[in-house]
């Protein structure tokens, strides 16, 4: 499993439950307990706050909203029409913007 499609499982993960430990996705993608820590913090690298309870495990503290096919049609839509806008610095801030959660709103599109 790409790293992509496996923090995109994280995130399902902690949408879905109130916890999830760092042992549960070491379990469950057949990887390292370092490999969570790393993968984690690139989550949060995104500007997803995931907070972690001793004992317990990680949860979302700010989660992303939920959008549906449509927004997420539009969000991608305006993305690529911007590209081809005159004005470059709002082009260059909306994707910048969109890189950041794209991973995430493509999830049943």
């Amino acid at each position: 499993m790409k790293k992509n499609q496996r923090l995109t499982s994280y995130l399902n993960l902690l949408f879905s439950n109130d916890f999830v430990s760092a042992e549960e996705f070491s379990k469950i993608f057949n990887i390292s307990i370092r490999t969570v820590f790393r993968d984690i913090k690139s989550i949060e690298n995104l500007g997803i706050e995931i907070q972690v309870e001793p004992s317990k495990g990680y949860y979302i503290l700010n989660g992303l909203p939920n959008f549906s096919k449509e927004e997420k049609e539009a969000l991608i839509m305006v993305s690529k029409l911007l590209e081809d806008s005159f004005n470059k610095p709002l082009s260059k801030n909306f994707n910048n913007a969109i890189n950041k959660i794209l991973p995430f709103i493509n999830i049943g599109l």
